[in-house]
């Protein structure tokens, strides 16, 4: 794990994070929350710090449960990100083993076939419709927060290149499964969610190539 901070490993021990997760009274399997928590730190603290959130533990362990409960992705969320787009099957994984790893292939062994996955096919324009339309997102409402026009002229706005539709359908990923918690902290600004898309969905260092092929792939229930 390379965090965006510069450091490596996890930031958080499973007694920490055990610690705020009864506190904070959710129901969930102590080693996939610790390494959910943990992923989550590595690819938003700066974001968060940039947005006047520093480290506060509480929001990492909403950010981990929003991430975890998602309602659009198959059963095994954890298990399947981390085997199709981070973990084993990632490129150069063997050159890159790092000590958590263990803890995650337990967890990952929990998914021991996913046929319908193929984390290096490309996303098509196609795919990324029939992703948005069958959002469920977390504040209750359904589909795509944003119009392709509106994420258009925001990449207008901001000099963002790319491919539209890769970029509309991150944006509204993000919003779909975390947008509740992110209004909860106050980071809710249109600029707060291209910086966030950038550090998971674009520039994520631990992740495959195409990290929104694989993980609608591996992930999203479709």
């Amino acid at each position: 794990m390379v965090n965006v901070d510069g450091t490596t490993g996890p930031h958080w021990t499973q007694e920490q994070t055990e610690t705020v997760r009864e506190q904070r009274k959710i129901q969930w399997d102590p080693a996939e929350f610790w390494a959910a928590m943990n992923m989550i730190y590595s690819d938003y603290s700066e974001v968060f710090r940039a947005y006047g959130v520093r480290d506060q533990i509480y929001l990492y362990a909403d950010m981990a449960y929003s991430f975890l409960s998602d309602a659009d992705a198959k059963p095994g969320k954890l298990a399947r990100y981390y085997r199709y787009i981070v973990g084993p099957e990632a490129p150069d994984a063997e050159s890159q083993r790092r000590p958590e790893d263990c803890q995650m292939e337990r967890i990952s062994k929990k998914i021991v076939e996913i046929q319908d996955a193929c984390p290096h096919c490309g996303l098509t324009k196609e795919m990324a419709q029939k992703w948005a339309s069958s959002l469920r997102n977390a504040d209750g409402s359904a589909g795509p927060h944003w119009s392709i026009d509106q994420i258009k002229r925001v990449m207008a706005q901001m000099n963002i290149g790319g491919d539209p539709h890769r970029f509309w359908i991150a944006m509204n990923e993000v919003y779909s499964s975390i947008g509740p918690t992110l209004a909860k902290y106050g980071v809710n600004s249109i600029e707060a969610y291209v910086d966030i898309v950038k550090a998971f969905w674009l520039n994520d260092k631990c992740a495959v190539e195409d990290k929104l092929a694989a993980y609608y792939s591996a992930v999203v229930k479709h």
